[in-house]
């Protein structure tokens, strides 16, 4: 994991000028909270940077007037050192996907569980009409480590927040 964020230091420098801002701000950002994860508590791991990285990225500008493809490669998921960093931590991740089942995204959210290490994962599927990106309210459903699945019923989200936490503090 150290390495990781070495490399992942040495690519930004390395890469000056090459990337926007935007994205060197966001994972310069992610490396600094990785390094501060140690010895804490409790950490939540909302969301990935990136899913993907564009494959045999060119360094200088792509001509407009033909078409290209892109190949893009998955990125390695940053929740999944928290763990190697800080084992004694309690990790709560979460688990987004798009109008699938409840039984592929309990599937998806046990498998999130156990390659993260995490304690408690948050799953939601954000194609719901009532749990859309950008709503005021969300259905949840919270697997745990060593307990049964528990769906909450669509709820404004500063009560999902509370329902969170209440359920971390239960699950000790």
């Amino acid at each position: 994991a150290e390495q990781l964020i070495y490399t992942t230091e040495k690519a930004l420098k390395d890469a000056e000028g090459k990337i926007s801002d935007e994205i060197k701000k966001d994972v310069e950002q992610k490396v600094k909270e990785l390094k501060n994860v140690k010895d804490k508590d409790l950490v939540f791991h909302a969301a990935a940077v990136s899913d993907f990285s564009v494959k045999d990225a060119k360094e200088h500008k792509i001509k407009s007037n033909k078409q290209i493809t892109l190949t893009l490669t998955p990125t390695e998921k940053l929740i999944n050192l928290v763990k190697k960093l800080s084992p004694k931590s309690k990790l709560v991740g979460f688990k987004a996907e798009y109008k699938i089942s409840q039984e592929l995204l309990l599937k998806e959210s046990e498998k999130k569980l156990i390659d993260s290490q995490a304690d408690m994962i948050v799953a939601n599927d954000i194609g719901n009409e009532d749990s859309t990106f950008g709503s005021d309210s969300s259905k949840i459903t919270i697997v745990f480590k060593n307990q049964t699945p528990k769906t909450l019923g669509l709820l404004p989200k500063n009560e999902v927040a509370k329902q969170i936490i209440i359920e971390l503090l239960h699950s000790q």
